[in-house]
């Protein structure tokens, strides 16, 4: 029985014990927290944010989707033009131009003819008795007369005075080509003795003789035949033109070198001077 009681008092002391404690927690507590209370607002001040700018990490790695497979560019096949070459200029050869007698309008003649002052030039046309033009002259001291018909053709007649009497005069050249116009009388061959240049027109081709005395007598050394040509005697030289089939004109001047002729300083051109022959 007084176990009982005893029992009972220590689980009533106990009690009371836990209860002090949670009345004095539960004061404490509540004291601090009506301190909090009644203790003054503090103000915080409160400081702007900083604004701060984003930089652009520019080292950022690139990212290789490796599931991608690599494709593989073929490269494009050009085929360069292929280079073209200018054809150069086609050379025509020039027209060819014999400097031979083969072709001479005047041949070898023989005939004689007696001067006569009365009649003048009339008296040594031996072709018809009429001369439309003559002349006398000397070259390489020889008598030469050189006489154009009045009915076509031309003569040239010598007369050599240690052998023939004064007014006789041989013909030595004739031609049924009435000449273009006078001989000239000049020294083409540059030798320093004249000669006598005939002109032959017909249609529009030009015949030209170099006629020169040789061993005493006249003969002919040159023979030009020159397609729509022209022509002009000057001294040591004669300038030629002759026309192409497209209507130019080619040049050369013809020399003699010793007893050679030659050909040189060719040119083509659209237009040529009339000449003198």
């Amino acid at each position: 029985m007084s176990s009982s009681r005893a029992s009972a008092r220590s689980r009533l002391a106990f009690g009371s014990l836990l209860a002090l404690l949670f009345a004095g927690s539960f004061g404490g507590a509540y004291a601090f927290r009506q301190r909090q209370l009644d203790a003054p607002a503090s103000v915080t001040e409160l400081t702007p944010p900083v604004e701060t700018t984003a930089v652009a990490d520019t080292t950022t790695p690139l990212v290789v989707d490796s599931s991608i497979a690599e494709t593989t560019i073929a490269p494009v096949e050009t085929t360069a033009a292929p280079e073209t070459t200018e054809a150069p200029p086609t050379t025509v050869a020039p027209q060819e131009l014999p400097l031979t007698t083969d072709g001479a309008s005047f041949s070898g003649a023989t005939g004689r003819a007696l001067w006569d002052d009365s009649v003048g030039c009339d008296s040594i046309a031996t072709r018809s008795g009429a001369a439309s033009a003559c002349d006398r002259f000397t070259l390489g001291g020889v008598n030469i007369a050189w006489v154009i018909d009045a009915q076509g053709g031309a003569t040239v007649l010598q007369n050599d005075p240690g052998v023939d009497e004064p007014g006789t005069w041989n013909v030595v050249l004739e031609t049924s080509t009435t000449p273009s116009r006078a001989p000239l009388v000049t020294d083409v061959t540059g030798d320093g003795q004249a000669e006598l240049v005939f002109g032959f027109r017909s249609d529009s081709a030009l015949g030209v003789d170099v006629v020169e005395v040789r061993d005493g007598s006249p003969g002919v050394v040159l023979h030009l035949g020159l397609p729509g040509g022209r022509a002009t005697a000057g001294d040591g030289q004669l300038d030629v033109w002759q026309t192409t089939s497209t209507g130019l004109f080619e040049h050369w001047t013809v020399r003699r070198d010793g007893g050679r002729w030659t050909k040189d300083g060719f040119e083509r051109s659209t237009s040529a001077p009339a000449g003198n022959l």
